[in-house]
């Protein structure tokens, strides 16, 4: 005869060991996402992402979405160069990167043919506080009167490479792309 009390005692043993075992299954799947959404939660203003994104020259697809908090996805492979693009995280001034652009070669290196730029949005930026930040600018790039989506580029030179700051001929007077070239 069978204890009923001992049944009882396996079943739940039993039934206790699939719970804790499913929880520690679960756990890793949890702890990324919370860390998922920690990094999208964490903002920081337009200056303290450049600020990241610069100490981690030379880039890689891992340092940006570290940085970034937000997965790259592929675009488009050749023999030279992978293209990788993502929307980006709100900034806590008023900005959204509304797109990332990283252009490295097929084995992630970030060379003087590589580059990242940072697509803006909201709040504008003027060329006034990008210089308070950056100090002289040398003009990289200027509009040919062909398109009101020409940009006036302003650079600046770091020791890790260049820092770019576009403005658009359509709305010249806020920052439209924030780019790093080594």
């Amino acid at each position: 005869m069978t204890n009923p009390s001992l049944q009882k005692n396996k079943a739940t043993s039993y039934l206790l060991a699939v719970v804790l075992s499913s929880l520690v299954a679960c756990a890793p799947a949890e702890r990324t996402q919370l860390k998922e959404k920690q990094m999208t939660e964490k903002q920081s203003t337009l200056w303290q992402t450049i600020d990241a994104l610069a100490q981690q020259m030379p880039l890689t697809p891992a340092k940006v979405e570290a940085v970034m908090g937000t997965k790259l996805q592929e675009q488009e492979r050749s023999e030279n160069f992978v293209h990788l693009k993502a929307s980006g995280p709100a900034l806590s001034d008023g900005l959204k990167v509304t797109e990332i652009s990283l252009l490295t070669r097929p084995n992630n290196e970030f060379d003087i043919k590589s580059g990242l730029s940072l697509e803006l949005s909201g709040a504008c930026v003027k060329l006034d506080e990008i210089r308070k930040q950056f100090g002289k600018l040398e003009i990289t790039q200027s509009p040919r009167g062909r398109s009101p989506l020409e940009s006036t580029v302003h650079a600046s030179k770091e020791s890790w490479g260049t820092l770019s700051f576009a403005f658009k001929e359509e709305n010249p007077d806020c920052l439209f792309r924030v780019s790093f070239r080594k």
